[in-house]
């Protein structure tokens, strides 16, 4: 039972046209009650699970504390459904630490095929789409797009924002396992398939800090898997100040080129802007609407730092809504802000602490950066997100770690003899 109900979630939460057609009516209940049901069995199967995760909970129910006494109290113009993002983060966070406490290779390995058939149904799709409608994506994360056009959209299995920055953040993790785990040559065939659907899919759905971001987990593929990632930071970031003029050069000359094979002209207005800014001809602040946004969240936070100026998430004057974790701080300041931080960085060592493999340590920590750099640029409490963070990224991690132990255990039962090649699911 339990796990038909992650099956149910996670189609949920991957095949939009599917949770289109169960969004309306009784049917929007179900989610909650299969969520409900899932909570209850994974008790059953595990009773004690929920002690090792119950004081990292409470660091989230003090957040929505703060959020549910600004709603009362009218502190800003916050809605009812905003309560279902700290309840989409305590499911995601639930099902990731529960899988983990587990750690059952079987049920792993359930996990991953059905998440990797929700992927390449909805990736299909979007492409699909794309190449009809290339703005189809960028319409869906537009809080102006009519309800009826966004309804039809998602019924054509579109991934919106979430989709694809949740693909995008485990962009790393993937191509860090490819470079380091030895595998069986049909696993390492669907790996990379994967991995060029998810290039596809954000090549075309014209997101210009996907497009930044693909091109840096592109240069990922020279940078040592098995070697101290904070070392391997520091010689970059050393090398990158000292050649910072011919990197600049280098990347307005890229930019150059891709801009012109991007369909989008929104996307290369934006991209011209950033080469205008690179070669030193327009300031920062004419960059986009994004930076003034962004300045709207920093000065309410600085006007009000200890409990914030109020739970905005409509009036874009006071908090941008373009960078999630300052937009949170502006809202409910220090003191309402800093426990989720607090569970973020709970959930992360605690899925960091069981992993040994360095290479697959380094994979983990380049992924949660992602996601850190991520909430820093645009908002990311999304489903698709949330659910790649806390669900699909420790699985994925653990399945791989499992194998590797097996296949290193089998090496050393036999001599040092075995054949390291061994099949990740």
């Amino acid at each position: 039972m339990n796990i038909l109900c992650f099956m149910y979630i996670c189609a949920w939460i991957m095949l939009p046209a599917f949770r289109n057609a169960t969004d309306s009516g009784i049917f929007r209940f179900v989610f909650f009650a299969v969520s409900g049901i899932w909570f209850i069995t994974s008790i059953m199967v595990k009773s004690n699970w929920i002690d090792s995760i119950l004081p990292a909970f409470l660091t989230v129910m003090f957040f929505l504390l703060f959020v549910t006494i600004y709603y009362i109290f009218g502190y800003g113009d916050v809605r009812p459904n905003i309560f279902i993002t700290p309840f989409f983060i305590l499911l995601c966070a639930s099902m990731g630490w529960f899988y983990n406490y587990m750690n059952n290779e079987k049920v792993d390995k359930i996990l991953i095929r059905t998440t990797i058939a929700c992927f390449i149904v909805t990736a299909l799709t979007t492409i699909y789409n794309l190449r009809i409608n290339m703005n189809a994506s960028r319409k869906l994360a537009s809080s102006s797009t009519p309800i009826e056009e966004r309804l039809y959209l998602e019924s054509r299995n579109i991934g919106s924002f979430d989709f694809i920055y949740g693909i995008l953040i485990l962009l790393p993790m993937l191509i860090f396992i490819i470079k380091s785990m030895k595998m069986q040559k049909k696993t390492m065939f669907l790996n990379i398939m994967i991995i060029l659907l998810i290039i596809i899919c954000i090549a075309l759905a014209n997101f210009t800090i996907a497009y930044f971001f693909l091109g840096i987990s592109l240069l990922l593929i020279f940078i040592p898997a098995k070697r101290d990632l904070k070392v391997t930071g520091i010689i970059i970031a050393a090398v990158s100040v000292v050649c910072l003029p011919i990197i600049i050069n280098v990347l307005i000359y890229i930019l150059s080129i891709v801009v012109n094979y991007i369909p989008s002209i929104m996307t290369r207005n934006k991209i011209n802007k950033i080469i205008s800014l690179l070669s030193g001809n327009i300031e920062i602040t004419d960059l986009s609407q994004r930076v003034s946004l962004l300045m709207n969240s920093i000065s309410s936070f600085i006007s009000s730092p200890l409990i914030g100026i109020g739970a905005y998430y409509n009036s874009y004057d006071i908090v941008g809504g373009h960078s999630q974790f300052i937009d949170d701080f502006a809202r409910y300041g220090i003191f309402g802000a800093t426990p989720l931080i607090m569970f973020f960085r709970k959930f992360r060592r605690y899925i960091l602490k069981n992993i040994s493999d360095i290479s697959l340590k380094n994979a983990y920590i380049l992924s949660w950066l992602y996601f850190v750099i991520l909430g820093l640029l645009n908002p990311v409490y999304g489903y698709g997100i949330l659910f790649a963070v806390f669900v699909v990224l420790p699985t994925v991690i653990r399945d791989f770690q499992n194998k590797s132990n097996m296949s290193t255990n089998k090496k050393v039962a036999l001599g040092g003899t075995q054949n390291e090649d061994y099949v990740c699911d």
